[in-house]
């Protein structure tokens, strides 16, 4: 055997021992498609767009500035998708493998991003707040906690009685419509406790919004929120005034 066919053997080789160490370091009880690409979304066959569910909890809003026109909030946001190449081994009693978050550089995962987001932020201390659960069924729930701060276009025609619709929206950069469907689902949390100095406020989901700023249709949800400034204050200070 001459040296070159002896270098293609070595190479060959090594490129196999990296192929089975990048699989081995997910999980011994994860087994992945031999063809699996995290380049690739799992399209279904029928062409049927991936669902991709939504939950959120929405922790606390940290500030509405009014200056800047922007909103801060800090949320939880869970996302859940099948992939058929991705196949589980469980325990008997077992509903899912959780893995540590640096695990999902190996998954495919939905590109998400948060629409007109100025800055965004990881609160982490060492390990990222962040997991990836595999479920018996090829279900994969990415889970994060993430702070950001979003343009909100605010109207002052009407102080002190304005009322602020702040709309957050989270979109696929690089699917379409045809590729992905983004949908809320049962579990989202919006804590009860949340209060603005001078707010009044009510949050609500949407579904659906059109994306027809683009060439392309892409998927996309909202999170809107309401701000109703709280006036009375002002109307104290009126009745003292014409005492």
């Amino acid at each position: 055997m001459d040296l070159i066919h002896q270098h293609v053997l070595i190479v060959t080789f090594l490129h196999l021992i990296m192929m089975c160490a990048v699989e081995s370091n997910v999980h011994p009880k994860i087994k992945l498609l031999s063809n699996y690409s995290i380049h690739e979304a799992p399209i279904r066959k029928d062409g049927v767009p991936i669902d991709v569910n939504f939950t959120i909890n929405l922790r606390i809003i940290l500030e509405v500035n009014e200056v800047s026109q922007l909103i801060s909030m800090e949320t939880s946001i869970r996302i859940f998708w099948k992939d058929y190449r991705v196949q589980p081994e469980l325990e008997n009693g077992k509903e899912y493998i959780t893995l540590n978050p640096i695990s999902a550089k190996h998954f495919w995962i939905p590109d998400i991003f948060i629409d007109q987001s100025k800055d965004v932020r990881v609160p982490n201390y060492y390990v990222k707040p962040a997991s990836l659960r595999i479920y018996a069924d090829q279900t994969l729930r990415y889970s994060s906690r993430i702070n950001f701060d979003v343009a909100c276009s605010m109207e002052f025609h009407r102080y002190p009685v304005d009322e602020q619709l702040c709309e957050i929206n989270f979109e696929s950069f690089g699917h379409t419509n045809k590729q992905l469907k983004f949908q809320w689902v049962k579990g989202s949390n919006i804590n009860p406790n949340i209060s603005l100095a001078q707010f009044e406020l009510d949050v609500a989901l949407e579904d659906t919004y059109q994306t027809d700023y683009y060439d392309l249709s892409y998927p996309g949800i909202g999170l809107i929120t309401n701000q109703l400034y709280i006036w009375h204050n002002f109307l104290d200070i009126f009745s003292h005034v014409n005492l």
